[in-house]
């Protein structure tokens, strides 16, 4: 949100440079991993998309735990990026002073006590910063399944269409020819960008058709009933995801809207106060994958399936 950017609050504490060289110097520090999202990559206009989040999220969850340190005599700071090395050694960025509105500039990554930037911080940063938490019970890895569990229809029909797979709204609309014209409009092929201006106008006629509507609505449910059965199963379904915006964990399902076998987006969940979950929003796959990364490497086997396909 334009209050809470991660992006931004990093490029107000320390000046950083071209993205693309500083982030390659820690892609290139830290054991391989896929950091491009779909369209980058070399030759293309931008590269390590998903690491630059990762890192500016890392870094306002470190701000805000107190775990950016700083030396003594204000000539260094340094946070813990969460990433290894290929020999499974913590990876700092670093900072030194910087002349003008902004601080820091960054002094790049290290590993403790590994060449002149190594040396300086263990020199001068004790103890060495801490890597940042998200995790602090069961409930921030999967759903307790004997709560209830809603969703949000009126706001996934409302600002979301666009990102359900276009051959469940076909079926779904299959009933109103001005919804499926106006669908045609909105995503003229699977895969194509959405048109904003048609998606609201599609948005506006669902809701104007309570059959049509409630038919959608049902649909969504189903779909968030079988993927509870399968967290019962097993929970490692569920992926956990850090919000920036609200300072929580969220949880990201998968909701298979085309297929059984096969994730089309995922599902949003947000734990209240009562102890029940709400589905607050969906996100495409390969926002969810960035999401979850934030917290950790590893990722279920729906969102693994969609990167190998990428």
């Amino acid at each position: 949100t334009a209050a809470t950017s991660p992006i931004r609050e990093l490029a107000r504490f320390a000046m950083v440079g071209s993205w693309e060289s500083y982030l390659g110097a820690l892609a290139t520090m830290a054991a391989p991993e896929h950091w491009d999202f779909p369209g980058e990559g070399v030759g293309k206009p931008s590269r390590y998309g998903i690491l630059r989040e990762y890192l500016c999220v890392t870094f306002h969850r470190a701000q805000a735990q107190g775990l950016v340190a700083q030396a003594a005599d204000g000539s260094l700071a340094a946070f813990d990026t969460g990433l290894f090395t290929p020999f499974g050694q913590d990876i700092y960025a670093c900072f030194t002073p910087n002349r003008g509105d902004i601080r820091w500039k960054s002094a790049g990554f290290c590993v403790a006590g590994s060449g002149e930037l190594g040396g300086e911080l263990v020199a001068k940063l004790d103890p060495l910063p801490r890597p940042v938490s998200y995790l602090r019970d069961l409930g921030d890895v999967t759903p307790d399944t004997s709560r209830l569990a809603v969703l949000d229809t009126d706001a996934i029909l409302t600002h979301r269409l666009g990102v359900l797979p276009r051959a469940f709204l076909e079926d779904e609309l299959q009933a109103s020819p001005t919804a499926r014209d106006l669908l045609a409009k909105a995503v003229a092929q699977e895969g194509a960008p959405a048109g904003e201006k048609d998606l609201a106008l599609l948005a506006r006629a669902i809701k104007s058709d309570p059959g049509l509507y409630r038919r959608l609505g049902r649909a969504l449910d189903e779909a968030l009933a079988l993927t509870l059965c399968r967290v019962r199963a097993s929970y490692r379904i569920a992926a956990p995801a850090y919000d920036p915006a609200t300072d929580s964990v969220r949880l990201l399902l998968p909701l298979c809207l085309v297929s059984d076998s096969q994730a089309d987006c995922a599902l949003v969940l947000a734990p209240q106060p009562s102890g029940n979950y709400q589905g607050v929003t969906i996100m495409s796959l390969d926002r969810a994958r960035v999401c979850a990364r934030v917290i950790s490497a590893e990722q279920p086997a729906w969102l693994g399936r969609a990167a190998a396909q990428q």
